[in-house]
């Protein structure tokens, strides 16, 4: 099985392993499973919106090189579970399947999820994804103002509101 290893470099407030620890994690794990190691792709902290190693990454699948993801842990993804999950749906929709090389991550990364926190959060990404052609749809349509085939009159309603006190309870 060709493997791609991603390891992510922890920000200040994260705890975690060195590039240089993840990578010596994901590298014994595919030793020992016998797979052949593809490329390890490698994201630095603070590139939360320029994942060039995640793109290069996702550039190896499309091309059908490889089968499975191996990350170090969970955290190496992201600390935070939506943006985890968010990851973790892009890969598999490219045909990759993901392991974590700590088996305390394997019942995160099950699927269906077992989780209910995760379950939620799968749940609204996939309705996310199945309503973004509509939205997109009715975003580009917005841009042109709507002409009203029925002019719209304002009425004033003959209603008359009377307040009157409560009589006194005793």
């Amino acid at each position: 099985m060709n493997v791609i290893g991603y390891i992510r470099e922890p920000s200040n407030a994260e705890s975690g392993d060195s590039l240089f620890a993840q990578s010596e994690h994901v590298r014994m794990w595919v030793a020992r499973q016998g797979h052949n190691l593809v490329a390890v792709c490698q994201d630095t902290a603070g590139t939360r919106k320029n994942l060039d190693g995640l793109r290069t990454l996702m550039g190896i699948a499309a091309q059908g090189r490889a089968d499975l993801v191996v990350i170090p842990s969970l955290d190496a993804l992201s600390p935070d579970k939506v943006v985890q999950e968010m990851m973790l749906m892009k890969l598999r929709s490219h045909g990759l399947a993901v392991t974590s090389t700590q088996e305390s991550d394997h019942a995160e990364l099950s699927e269906p999820a077992v989780d209910p926190a995760r379950m939620l959060i799968r749940d609204i990404i996939h309705r996310v994804e199945d309503y973004r052609p509509l939205l997109e749809a009715a975003e580009s349509s917005a841009t042109e103002p709507l002409e009203l085939v029925v002019p719209i009159e304002v009425v004033e309603p003959d209603v008359l509101i009377e307040f009157v006190e409560a009589p006194a309870t005793s």
